[in-house]
């Protein structure tokens, strides 16, 4: 049962039986607060700290006042009226809530995985990189201390001290790193060529511009050597304002300085030292290194790295000679005239004598590295099979096949003879010492063979005017003059001259 002391005459004042408890809530802090009342003379007042209980309360209305916490949000409310009846318990709840606050960290450039330490004066104590919110942290004093980075100066100042002192506010640290090295540097293939090429792309660093504090004479690229690829090297070391080591630069070359002119953009075409393939990817490294108008006072970046792409197949080989024999067919052709050619794959298709039939694809049945290979015909006769060539260079890119526009055939008549005076490429070649000079002869004829210089000088005499019967023959000259001397490294041409026919082939001695 309740009272309505409003309706109660003023002298009324029965003594209670109530207790009111008091319960603050404030982590490890004791609040304070006051409890009044509004009757008696004079009225009821209590002051305490932290939970208190308080019995034989009379009936009453009673007011609980919570004092203010330092860092700390009052109670809401923070002043409480409720109505103590004759007996029971009244509860008084008070929840402080600590003042919070964010520090909010800022490197600069954008993005930039700076390191940083924050500390507080109350012991807080937080590290991290790159841009960072750290939130519902207590009024207190905080410094924070910018990182060392490589490639960049830190931040000045590089320590500093901020105070957390409103509820709910931010304080923000930004630091600004500043680099001499480009940050955006890229390596791309250069398209549509033979490969061993690549583009070094980069901006302007930020000293390189009118009125900076450090003059940026020029990038220089190097490459690591040949020796270093697809291993682990040891960097160089970034170098600011002192000088290098006596070994900083073993295992680079040099290839390449950029003049700095205040430029937007930069680019150089670099060499690689091998190229991608679909088998594996072959990757150059480099580094830049920003030069200044002190020699001693440079700066070296990171190194980065790029693939070159043999963007060409080979030409298809030209002037393919089939020639069937009862024994063995012999195949011959010329240079597609690519540089960077290998080797040449021969293919073949059955074959009943007609129209030439359709490339086979698949695996090749001979790979041969010179200008001419024979098929033994171990399981079927000469006219069962059909030839394709195709050009392979260095990174694998293989060439159209051989077609029937590309194609001469002999031995259709009579497959033991030839039927036209044909000279054809010597092999090996290059060579040393000597080379095999092949031709054949579909009628009696006398042959003459020389061999000229470039110049057109005649050295050798193989064949004088020879009688030959029809058929196929091979000559070697050794690679030595009509004295008997070795002839120098260089080209020289065979002159065939038969049947009225005069032919040529180029052939190169090495040495």
């Amino acid at each position: 049962m309740g009272y309505d002391l409003q309706s109660m005459p003023a002298h009324f004042n029965p003594t209670g039986s109530a207790t009111v408890v008091v319960i603050p809530s404030a982590g490890d802090e004791t609040p304070t607060w006051t409890l009044t009342g509004t009757r008696g003379t004079p009225p009821y007042s209590h002051s305490g700290s932290g939970m208190e209980p308080l019995s034989n309360m009379d009936p009453d209305t009673y007011t609980l006042t919570w004092d203010p916490l330092p860092q700390w949000h009052s109670p809401d409310p923070a002043v409480d009226v409720q109505f103590v009846p004759h007996e029971g318990t009244i509860m008084f709840s008070g929840v402080y809530t600590p003042w919070q606050g964010s520090v909010e960290i800022v490197p600069q450039p954008e993005g930039l995985e700076a390191p940083w330490t924050l500390d507080g004066a109350s012991g807080t104590h937080e590290e991290g990189v790159g841009y960072a919110l750290l939130e519902d942290l207590g009024m207190d004093t905080y410094t924070l201390t910018w990182g060392e980075m490589e490639y960049w100066f830190s931040p000045d100042p590089d320590v500093e001290t901020r105070t957390l002192d409103t509820a709910g506010g931010t304080i923000v640290f930004t630091g600004a790193y500043h680099t001499a090295i480009p940050t955006d540097i890229t390596v791309t293939d250069v398209p549509n060529d033979q490969g061993r090429h690549v583009r070094i792309e980069w901006s302007g660093c930020e000293f390189d511009q009118p009125g900076s504090t450090l003059h940026i004479t020029g990038y220089e690229i190097y490459r690591r050597q040949d020796a270093y690829k697809g291993a682990y090297y040891e960097p160089p070391k970034v170098v600011t304002g002192r000088p290098s080591n006596a070994d900083k630069l073993d295992g680079w070359d040099f290839i390449g300085t950029v003049p700095a002119h205040g430029d937007a953009v930069y680019q150089y075409v670099a060499l690689t030292l091998c190229d991608w393939t679909e088998e594996a990817d072959c990757p150059t490294t480099f580094f830049m290194r920003v030069t200044t108008d002190d020699n001693f006072v440079y700066y070296d970046s990171p190194e980065f790295s790029g693939s070159s792409i043999d963007n060409l197949v080979p030409g298809v080989p030209k002037s393919l000679l089939i020639s069937y024999n009862a024994d063995a067919n012999v195949l011959s052709w010329d240079e597609p005239g690519d540089p960077d050619v290998a080797y040449f794959k021969i293919y073949r298709a059955e074959w009943d004598g007609g129209d030439p039939p359709a490339f086979p694809g698949g695996d090749a049945y001979a790979l041969e590295a010179g200008l001419g290979w024979t098929d033994p015909l171990v399981a079927k006769t000469a006219w069962d099979w059909y030839y394709f060539v195709t050009a392979v260079d260095f990174n694998g890119n293989e060439s159209e096949p051989t077609g029937a526009a590309d194609t001469a055939l002999s031995g259709v008549n009579d497959p033991s003879l030839p039927q036209r005076v044909v000279l054809h490429p010597v092999y090996p070649n290059p060579f040393n010492p000597s080379t095999t000079i092949r031709f054949e002869l579909p009628e009696p004829a006398s042959v003459r063979l020389e061999i000229y210089d470039v110049s057109g000088r005649r050295i050798r005499v193989l064949r004088e005017g020879e009688a030959y019967v029809p058929g196929r023959y091979d000559v070697i000259w050794d690679g030595r003059s009509e004295d008997g001397a070795i002839a120098a490294a260089g080209v020289y041409f065979g002159r065939l001259r038969a049947a009225g026919m005069e032919m040529t082939r180029r052939m190169t001695l090495l040495k």
